[in-house]
């Protein structure tokens, strides 16, 4: 690998190192999930966190290492922050992308500048964004599904059948195959999420939900994406995306 390298990337988490240093958490179409130095990161190369733009490192091929050298910002993130909702929303994808999604470099990159794209919009409803990135990613994965048939047992779901969870195949599933009941998806959530899963990000967010469907949706994606991450979230501890 060349040592002075570029790359598009969105900085998804931020810690402190040292003084003045931080690591950066990048999530590149080429490279992946990589941890970057920025050295002077509380001032003049300070990346705003979720922003997206061209990276430009120092790649050190010894300790496997890379260091920024200079910072190109495409997409300005801070109106994210003008909302307490999409601050937590971009927290919580950021993290869940971070945590999943290997070896899908270009994919899992598309989705989240789509997802980040969308919450910057000031008339976004950030739970169905939080829904449509989870979901999109979790069909990325493989264990989403067009919910047409249980992964457990074949069987065809009818058209009023509630569906709740089972851990085995880490997917909705029917009642009988779940090993968690307390799961549930009710019909029209299924009808959703079976039509949306064959339309790009961008009009799946752009079919309407009422806000009583979408909030069920909503839990339920939150509950379901820590179980695709076989982890706890540290951005849906303390339930406050949930609460909001």
């Amino acid at each position: 690998m060349e040592r002075n390298i570029s790359t598009k990337g969105i900085a998804v988490s931020s810690n402190k190192s040292g003084e003045k240093n931080r690591f950066i958490n990048l999530i590149s179409p080429t490279l992946g999930h990589i941890d970057v130095l920025v050295y002077g990161a509380q001032n003049k190369r300070k990346v705003p966190l979720f922003s997206s733009g061209t990276f430009f490192l120092y790649f050190n091929p010894v300790r496997k290492t890379y260091t920024l050298t200079d910072y190109s910002m495409e997409i300005d993130s801070s109106p994210v922050f003008e909302s307490l909702e999409k601050t937590y929303s971009a927290s919580y994808l950021g993290e869940l992308f971070s945590k999943t999604g290997l070896g899908q470099e270009q994919e899992i990159y598309q989705l989240l500048y789509s997802a980040i794209s969308a919450l910057i919009d000031e008339n976004a409803d950030y739970k169905i964004i939080v829904i449509q990135a989870t979901w999109k990613l979790m069909a990325l994965g493989g264990v989403a599904s067009p919910l047409e048939v249980c992964p457990g047992c074949d069987k065809k779901y009818g058209e009023k059948e509630i569906l709740a969870f089972s851990t085995l195949y880490n997917s909705p599933c029917c009642i009988d195959c779940a090993d968690i009941q307390t799961l549930i998806l009710p019909p029209g959530a299924r009808r959703y999420l079976h039509y949306t899963y064959f339309l790009s990000f961008d009009d799946s967010i752009k079919v309407k939900l009422s806000s009583v469907a979408c909030f069920r949706i909503f839990r339920f994606m939150l509950n379901y994406a820590e179980h695709y991450a076989q982890r706890p979230l540290r951005s849906l501890a303390d339930g406050v995306l949930e609460k909001l």
